[in-house]
Protein backbone atom coordinates (compact mmCIF):
# COMPACT_ATOMS: atom_id res chain seq x y z
CA UNK A 1 0.00 0.00 0.00
CA UNK A 2 1.57 3.48 -0.83
CA UNK A 3 0.50 6.49 0.88
CA UNK A 4 1.28 10.10 -0.73
CA UNK A 5 2.53 12.69 2.00
CA UNK A 6 4.22 16.14 0.85
CA UNK A 7 7.75 15.93 1.23
CA UNK A 8 9.24 18.80 3.25
CA UNK A 9 12.76 20.04 2.55
CA UNK A 10 15.12 21.21 5.03
CA UNK A 11 17.59 24.37 4.33
CA UNK A 12 19.43 26.68 6.39
CA UNK A 13 18.74 28.97 3.18
CA UNK A 14 15.34 30.07 2.30
CA UNK A 15 11.70 28.94 3.71
CA UNK A 16 10.63 29.80 0.08
CA UNK A 17 12.14 26.57 -0.83
CA UNK A 18 9.83 24.33 1.49
CA UNK A 19 7.26 26.57 0.40
CA UNK A 20 7.44 26.09 -3.25
CA UNK A 21 7.89 21.89 -2.83
CA UNK A 22 4.35 22.46 -1.22
CA UNK A 23 2.78 24.42 -3.48
CA UNK A 24 4.05 23.03 -6.81
CA UNK A 25 4.26 19.64 -5.83
CA UNK A 26 1.19 18.43 -3.06
CA UNK A 27 -1.92 20.21 -4.73
CA UNK A 28 -4.38 20.56 -7.32
CA UNK A 29 -2.62 24.14 -9.93
CA UNK A 30 -5.96 25.18 -10.00
CA UNK A 31 -6.52 24.87 -6.10
CA UNK A 32 -2.93 26.49 -6.09
CA UNK A 33 -3.41 29.35 -8.12
CA UNK A 34 -7.05 30.55 -6.75
CA UNK A 35 -5.91 30.63 -2.91
CA UNK A 36 -2.11 31.76 -3.00
CA UNK A 37 -2.75 34.84 -0.85
CA UNK A 38 -4.63 32.97 1.54
CA UNK A 39 -1.98 30.11 1.89
CA UNK A 40 0.71 32.59 2.33
CA UNK A 41 -1.60 34.34 5.02
CA UNK A 42 -2.14 31.39 6.78
CA UNK A 43 1.97 30.20 6.78
CA UNK A 44 2.77 33.90 7.92
CA UNK A 45 0.46 33.71 10.85
CA UNK A 46 1.36 30.45 11.33
CA UNK A 47 5.23 31.41 11.44
CA UNK A 48 4.28 33.94 13.52
CA UNK A 49 2.97 31.92 16.72
CA UNK A 50 5.66 29.52 16.79
CA UNK A 51 8.28 32.52 16.94
CA UNK A 52 6.18 33.66 19.64
CA UNK A 53 5.80 30.05 21.30
CA UNK A 54 9.15 29.49 21.58
CA UNK A 55 10.00 33.04 22.59
CA UNK A 56 11.85 33.98 19.15
CA UNK A 57 11.22 38.30 18.22
CA UNK A 58 8.02 38.60 15.91
CA UNK A 59 9.96 41.17 14.40
CA UNK A 60 11.76 38.91 11.75
CA UNK A 61 9.08 37.01 10.69
CA UNK A 62 9.10 37.58 6.63
CA UNK A 63 5.62 39.93 5.96
CA UNK A 64 3.40 38.42 3.29
CA UNK A 65 4.84 40.42 1.05
CA UNK A 66 8.33 39.19 1.73
CA UNK A 67 6.90 35.51 1.24
CA UNK A 68 5.31 36.04 -2.11
CA UNK A 69 8.76 37.60 -3.47
CA UNK A 70 10.38 34.95 -2.31
CA UNK A 71 8.51 32.33 -4.20
CA UNK A 72 8.95 34.63 -7.16
CA UNK A 73 12.75 34.94 -6.83
CA UNK A 74 12.35 31.09 -6.78
CA UNK A 75 10.07 30.73 -9.72
CA UNK A 76 12.76 28.37 -11.83
CA UNK A 77 12.31 26.18 -8.68
CA UNK A 78 8.72 26.37 -9.12
CA UNK A 79 9.04 25.27 -12.79
CA UNK A 80 11.09 22.32 -12.04
CA UNK A 81 8.68 20.97 -9.22
CA UNK A 82 5.73 21.21 -11.83
CA UNK A 83 7.51 20.07 -14.50
CA UNK A 84 8.74 16.89 -12.12
CA UNK A 85 6.35 16.19 -9.39
CA UNK A 86 2.81 17.03 -11.05
CA UNK A 87 3.41 14.67 -14.28
CA UNK A 88 3.46 11.67 -11.43
CA UNK A 89 1.27 12.66 -8.87
CA UNK A 90 -1.47 13.63 -12.36
CA UNK A 91 -0.96 10.90 -13.96
CA UNK A 92 -4.52 8.45 -14.31
CA UNK A 93 -3.86 4.64 -12.70
CA UNK A 94 -1.70 3.01 -15.26
CA UNK A 95 0.34 6.37 -16.35
CA UNK A 96 2.02 7.22 -13.65
CA UNK A 97 4.79 5.61 -12.01
CA UNK A 98 4.62 1.97 -10.82
CA UNK A 99 6.21 2.34 -7.47
CA UNK A 100 5.97 -1.69 -6.62
CA UNK A 101 8.35 -2.26 -10.23
CA UNK A 102 10.19 0.40 -9.22
CA UNK A 103 10.80 -1.29 -5.92
CA UNK A 104 11.68 -4.15 -7.79
CA UNK A 105 13.48 -3.00 -10.88
CA UNK A 106 14.87 0.67 -10.90
CA UNK A 107 15.99 0.51 -14.46
CA UNK A 108 14.88 3.61 -16.27
CA UNK A 109 12.91 2.16 -18.08
CA UNK A 110 10.45 0.87 -15.16
CA UNK A 111 10.77 4.76 -13.33
CA UNK A 112 10.47 6.97 -16.44
CA UNK A 113 6.27 6.46 -18.42
CA UNK A 114 6.56 9.34 -21.07
CA UNK A 115 2.46 8.95 -21.05
CA UNK A 116 3.11 11.16 -17.95
CA UNK A 117 3.97 14.21 -19.59
CA UNK A 118 1.32 13.98 -22.66
CA UNK A 119 -1.53 13.18 -20.71
CA UNK A 120 -4.56 15.68 -20.82
CA UNK A 121 -4.95 16.37 -17.30
CA UNK A 122 -1.27 17.21 -16.86
CA UNK A 123 -1.52 19.45 -19.63
CA UNK A 124 -4.59 21.34 -18.90
CA UNK A 125 -2.94 21.46 -14.94
CA UNK A 126 0.33 23.34 -16.06
CA UNK A 127 -0.96 25.28 -18.66
CA UNK A 128 -1.58 28.38 -16.86
CA UNK A 129 1.70 27.63 -15.24
CA UNK A 130 3.88 27.75 -18.06
CA UNK A 131 1.96 30.41 -19.83
CA UNK A 132 2.78 32.61 -16.00
CA UNK A 133 6.18 31.22 -16.08
CA UNK A 134 6.41 32.82 -19.98
CA UNK A 135 4.98 35.80 -18.65
CA UNK A 136 7.58 36.81 -15.96
CA UNK A 137 10.45 35.97 -17.72
CA UNK A 138 11.53 33.35 -16.64
CA UNK A 139 11.77 31.65 -20.77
Amino acid sequence: MASNLPSFLCHYNSYGWDIVNLLHSSMLPDVRRSALREMVGAYRDTLLETFKTFGHPADIVPTELDIVLEIRRLNFASFLVCCSHLPATLSPPGQGLDMEAIGQDSSTTVFHNAAMYTNEIYDRAIKDDIERFMDEGLF
